[in-house]
C-alpha cells in the first residue's frame, strides 16, 4: 500500500485508519530496539525524545524533560495522546508544520528506501 499524504494532518488520518502500513510486531520491535539504543545519547537536535505509535495516536515513551520545553508532563502526554497535544498548538504554527514542513520532509523521505528512515531526525 502506498501512502499518499500531502499534509501532516492527512498522514495522521491515513495511518490511524490503516492496519497494513506497519508490519506491527517485527517492525515495531526493531524500531523500539533501535530507539532504545540511541535514547541514552544526548543530542543538541532532539531536546525531547519520544516514541509515538502514529496508528493509535499514543505516545509509547516521552522523556521527562518534555515539561521544560512543552509545558506538559510526560504522563499527561502519554495519557492524553498526540491528537490532544496537536490541538493545543497555535493555529499558525500548525499550519506551517501541516503543510510546508511536513511536505518537505515527506518529499525527502520518498527519495529513500524505507529501511533508511530511522537514520534521519527532523528537528
Amino acid at each position: 500500500m502506498q501512502l499518499k499524504a500531502s499534509t501532516y494532518e492527512k498522514y495522521l488520518e491515513l495511518v490511524a485508519s490503516s492496519t497494513s502500513i506497519l508490519k506491527k510486531n517485527e517492525e515495531f520491535k526493531q524500531m523500539a530496539e533501535r530507539f532504545l539504543q540511541r535514547m541514552n545519547l544526548n543530542s543538541r537536535f532532539a531536546p525531547v525524545t519520544y516514541l509515538l505509535d502514529y496508528e493509535s495516536g499514543k505516545y509509547l515513551f516521552i522523556e521527562e524533560a518534555c515539561f521544560n520545553i512543552l509545558g506538559y508532563t510526560a504522563n499527561y502526554l502519554i495519557e492524553s495522546g498526540h491528537n490532544d497535544f496537536i490541538r493545543r498548538w497555535h493555529p499558525e504554527e500548525f499550519k506551517l508544520l501541516n503543510g510546508e514542513i511536513f511536505g518537505d520532509n515527506y518529499k525527502f523521505l520518498k527519495t529513500l528506501p524505507s529501511e533508511k528512515y530511522a537514520d534521519f531526525i527532523f528537528s
